[in-house]
């Protein structure tokens, strides 16, 4: 099965259009981290004594072919936490092919391919990755605590067209698969749609327009299926030097006949504010919208988050973020009549020591609340060094 999965994503990266390897300029780096840290609950897990501390390695290697109208980025990370006691070793690995191209002055394209592996409610974690950048990732608030194994290949690609000076076009697709070493009977699925929308340009600072997508998420076994219509207006806007807006709202219509999954119509969209500063940005995102989960089934997912970051001198950097995350509802398999939440946040001081070594302090917090009481809070910190070896752009 890994076999295919890289083979699969080497094919991708030949398949990429508009590689001319004499015009190509390469750049070719490694990311290396080590570090400790400790955390009360690093599973979010049910019980007593649950704390440990641990010790990680992370190696994430990169190449960029870079030619006048395209960029490929082959990457890869595996992250190692070795933990002083209760737990094995949470293993986790990724290896992601993307594609940038402007093959016109009016046509911008674009393709992604990824494979990846990783322990559920771990940290550092890098297996689930976002299907669209616009939309929440599955959570899978429902296996956190089990230590199931989820690996997923992901596929998504598009296209953008400028019709006039003001009009445009865009269309993208996506495929996933999700498969759980523990719960597979119970949570496999595969995951395709497509998205369509339509943009005109209304002032040099604002855009609007009205995207429409399709989603199916086929469950194995007699777990059904789940297919999910969006159509939304679309705005974009920058409403001062600093401060830009951008989002959509709209409806998301359900037709289900898998067990456990949502089966209503609901309000749906996203909503990103941000304000850039000189030495600061501050952003508040929120999402609502119909998502795949293992054990969960298909559920509304709303997420409502904050970041922020502030550069402290030409070396230091500070940041935070916190997300608080909902799923399930009356149909949900664990949950019945009730959702699955989740919160989480962290605190990171970055100091850069040298072009290429970087030390980080990270402190963090997570909360599950469901309907059991005997979850304990996670509270931890993590010191990590890192070094990068070749290219420093």
């Amino acid at each position: 099965m890994r076999a295919r999965w890289y083979g699969g994503i080497a094919a991708a990266a030949l398949a990429v259009p508009g590689i001319a390897l004499a015009q190509v300029e390469t750049r070719a780096s490694v990311d290396v981290s080590a570090g400790v840290g400790y955390s009360t609950n690093p599973f979010a897990r049910v019980g007593d004594d649950l704390g440990s501390g641990y010790a990680l390695i992370n190696v994430a290697p990169q190449l960029r072919l870079l030619t006048p109208k395209s960029t490929v980025t082959i990457s890869g990370a595996a992250n190692v936490q070795e933990y002083f006691q209760h737990y094995a070793d949470a293993t986790s690995y990724r290896v992601a092919v993307d594609y940038q191209g402007r093959p016109s002055a009016r046509l911008n394209t674009r393709l992604h391919v990824d494979a990846g592996s990783s322990i559920i409610g771990a940290y550092d974690s890098i297996g689930d990755q976002v299907i669209d950048p616009n939309l929440p990732p599955p959570t899978d608030i429902a296996l956190f605590g089990s230590r199931d194994r989820r690996r997923s290949i992901n596929a998504n690609g598009g296209f953008d067209l400028a019709l006039s000076a003001r009009d445009s076009i865009g269309a993208s697709a996506f495929y996933q698969i999700a498969r759980y070493r523990d719960f597979g009977d119970i949570s496999d699925y595969d995951a395709f749609g497509g998205t369509f929308s339509y943009n005109r340009q209304l002032s040099a600072n604002t855009r609007i327009g009205l995207q429409g997508s399709v989603s199916r998420y086929d469950y194995r076994g007699d777990r059904g299926q789940t297919t999910a219509y969006s159509i939304s207006p679309t705005i974009s806007t920058k409403l001062s030097e600093l401060w830009t807006l951008d989002g959509s709202l709209g409806v998301s219509l359900v037709d289900s006949t898998s067990r456990g999954s949502t089966s209503k119509a609901s309000v749906s969209g996203s909503a990103n504010l941000c304000r850039q500063g000189p030495l600061s940005t501050f952003c508040i995102n929120a999402s609502r919208s119909v998502r795949p989960t293992g054990y969960n089934g298909s559920q509304y997912v709303n997420l409502i988050g904050a970041s922020w970051s502030r550069k402290l001198s030409e070396r230091d950097t500070i940041s935070a973020r916190a997300a608080y995350t909902t799923e399930g509802g009356a149909r949900s398999v664990l949950f019945p009549g009730l959702r699955a939440q989740f919160l989480n946040g962290s605190v990171t001081y970055d100091k850069r020591l040298s072009e290429r070594l970087r030390l980080s302090a990270t402190g963090r917090y997570r909360k599950i609340f469901s309907n059991s009481s005997l979850r304990p809070d996670d509270i931890g910190g993590l010191l990590t060094l890192s070094y990068r070896l070749g290219d420093l752009r």
